[in-house]
């Protein structure tokens, strides 16, 4: 049965919509802090992880792979 928003089957088992999955929620927890009025942008937030992604200098998260 496919996800209205996503396309992607609810099974996940494309390579590619565990990917969209994964970084629609990592996009949702790094928007938290901007949402809550905290900073105005993701990488602003100490404990996130967003300034490591978007710099690729290693921030106080650390990143582990994820394989894609």
């Amino acid at each position: 049965m496919p996800n209205s928003r996503s396309g992607c089957t609810t099974t996940m088992q494309n390579g590619s919509c565990r990917k969209k999955f994964f970084l629609q929620k990592l996009n949702y927890i790094h928007q938290n802090p901007v949402r809550a009025g905290w900073v105005e942008y993701a990488e602003e937030y100490i404990y996130s992880s967003a300034k490591a992604l978007i710099s690729g200098t290693p921030g106080p998260v650390l990143l582990t792979p994820w394989g894609f």
